[in-house]
């Protein structure tokens, strides 16, 4: 597995990591004021899931979808001292009255390891 650490070391910059096949165009407008929706990282992933570490636990993120997710992280995000850990859910093709939908995951556990949390990963994606 190749795992990718990413920090911001400021709120809003190089926040937001894509899949390695997402080249959707996302529109913002001038004014538009969330800075960690826009401001991309260098960072690809290849399997959509993520997580954050707060001393010995991990906030871990699974996703199921043909639709694009974005993984967003601020030291900030979610206060001062909080760090935030997001995710966009873009879908590329909008229509009046089609449902759109993910399946996601989400854990909160002590960390063990980076591969404990891909095993998690590979099994829940399995089923």
């Amino acid at each position: 597995m190749d795992v990718v650490s990413a920090f911001s070391e400021v709120h809003g910059q190089e926040s937001t990591h894509l899949k390695t096949d997402d080249n959707f165009e996302t529109y913002f407008a001038p004014d538009f004021r969330i800075v960690l929706a826009n401001n991309f990282s260098g960072h690809r992933y290849t399997k959509p899931f993520y997580y954050g570490r707060f001393h010995n636990m991990a906030f871990v993120y699974l996703f199921d979808s043909s639709e694009i997710i974005r993984f967003t992280q601020s030291p900030t995000g979610g206060g001062r001292t909080n760090p935030a850990w997001d995710f966009q859910y873009i879908i590329s093709d909008p229509r009046a009255e089609k449902e759109c939908s993910y399946k996601a995951r989400l854990i909160s556990k002590p960390f063990i390891s980076e591969k404990d949390i891909e095993k998690k990963y590979e099994r829940w994606i399995d089923k």
